[in-house]
């Protein structure tokens, strides 16, 4: 997620959202940069720095069209004002800006920030 800035959390009535988002890999080599800063946020966001967060989840496409990988990384987040505060501002996300803006590693561009969710079945 290259944002320089932290979202607005959104009020829901679960007190929790999800944000999904998908990335494209220009190819295999950009594939492997964005896994380990993929994983770098993830053990960020499931550290005990960031306890707003309750669910990290990423997959990586298996079928690589045109030598594409696409990723899909799904977060589940409490609605408190500070949810993604230290998330946002964690070095794991500024090296991922960073990489974003210098590394050239994108097939296309992605949605940013990325949409916001609210699940709206919860047994």
């Amino acid at each position: 997620m290259s944002i320089s800035y932290v979202p607005e959390v959104p009020q829901t009535s679960s007190d929790r959202f999800v944000i999904i988002a998908t990335i494209k890999a220009k190819d295999e080599t950009s594939a492997n940069r964005l896994e380990s800063l993929i994983i770098a946020c993830r053990d960020f966001a499931l550290s005990s720095s960031a306890p707003s967060c309750h669910t990290y989840r990423t997959v990586r496409s298996l079928d690589k069209k045109n030598g594409i990988t696409t990723f899909v990384i799904f977060e589940e987040w409490d609605t408190t004002s500070d949810a993604l505060r230290t998330y946002f501002e964690s070095d794991a996300i500024k090296e991922w800006n960073r990489a974003l803006k210098e590394e050239n590693l994108l097939a296309e561009p992605w949605e940013e920030p990325p949409p916001f969710y609210e699940e709206f079945i919860r047994k």
